[in-house]
């Protein structure tokens, strides 16, 4: 239960951080996109404790639902590493990017309980 709470309340976090972003809120978008990277983060860890938490194969994802996590979670950290080097310097499209990824896995990851239920 209490990796529930968490994982909605760094969802919610990661939320704000968008919809300020959003209103203009941010003249530079470089601590945004860091900041959403880590909430990112943040919630697959937690998404993970929280639907499987004794980690046996018997409650891991079929794999039509895991590839793609998987992948938007390694384009997560190219993202991030095309970000550290100098010569890429627009955070704006990074943080847009960021949370395209961010959504993606959320709604992949709902839509499959929906549809299990």
């Amino acid at each position: 239960m209490e990796y529930l709470i968490l994982s909605y309340s760094v969802g919610a976090i990661a939320l704000t951080l968008v919809i300020l972003a959003a209103r203009g809120y941010f003249e530079d978008f470089k601590r945004p996109f860091f900041v959403l990277w880590f909430l990112g983060i943040a919630m697959s860890a937690l998404s993970a404790l929280r639907d499987y938490p004794s980690g046996t194969p018997d409650e891991w994802l079929p794999i039509p639902v895991y590839w793609p996590l998987s992948i938007l979670g390694a384009l997560a950290f190219i993202l991030l590493f095309v970000m550290l080097m100098p010569r890429f310097t627009n955070y704006r499209k990074a943080f847009i990017l960021l949370t395209v990824i961010i959504a993606s896995k959320w709604m992949i990851v709902h839509l499959f309980k929906l549809v299990l239920a």
